[in-house]
């Protein structure tokens, strides 16, 4: 009995060791390459306090421009989802326009649209999964400093708007969308250096607004 007991303690520490090791040693960069997917390594900042008004839940990274580190040239938003606590500033990431991995300290995260499964279905580590029901990209082109400080006291949305010279956002209008509204899964809204697209799950619709951003609003 004692021995049989051995042998499963012994299996146990080398399973969890080797799980360990291949989440090390995944190469998020090849992974990447091989599903046709945006890998970053120059990620701002990243967080689920103040992303979108009304307390509504929602998880935003902020992308350093590559070629110049002062400013910052794309944010992805995924929302429905919060709790993911970003203690460290070197954050490797590859996205597409349904989802994404992280790799930070050692662990792997999956964001996705609820449901949605894809290159998910590839990774072969164990990954602690987060599922919303809106992803949203933006492009944008501001200082880092100013747009970082904006977002944390006055939220992303309100940062993106007041970055491309429109007023203040107090508020997100599920009304007014220049692009998308009722029954839409996805919409964009482009201009010369900002702009924003968002994919929506079934029960919500998809509205963009250069104002005021892209969400998905509930049906």
């Amino acid at each position: 009995m004692s021995k049989l007991l051995f042998l499963t303690l012994l299996l146990m520490g080398c399973f969890s060791q080797h799980t360990v090791n291949k989440v090390n040693d995944f190469d998020l960069q090849a992974f990447a390459r091989q599903n046709s997917l945006t890998y970053v390594e120059t990620i701002a900042t990243a967080s689920d306090k103040k992303v979108l008004p009304e307390n509504e839940q929602g998880i935003v990274l902020i992308l350093s421009n590559p070629s110049d580190g002062n400013r910052v040239d794309k944010a992805l938003l995924l929302q429905g989802v919060s709790g993911l606590a970003f203690s460290s500033k070197t954050i490797a990431l590859a996205y597409n326009e349904s989802g994404m991995l992280l790799k930070m300290d050692g662990n792997l995260y999956g964001l996705r649209l609820s449901g949605y499964k894809g290159f998910f279905d590839k990774v072969k580590v164990a990954a602690t999964m987060l599922e919303g029901y809106g992803l949203a990209k933006y492009q944008l082109d501001a200082d880092r400093t100013t747009f970082i400080d904006k977002a944390n006291s006055d939220g992303f949305l309100t940062a993106y708007a007041s970055s491309g010279g429109n007023p203040p956002v107090l508020y997100f209008d599920c009304i007014a969308c220049g692009s998308g509204g009722d029954g839409a899964s996805h919409c964009q809204i482009m201009g010369v250096t900002f702009g924003c697209e968002v994919t929506c799950n079934t029960g919500y619709y998809a509205c963009c607004n250069m104002l005021t951003g892209c969400k998905c609003c509930r049906e």
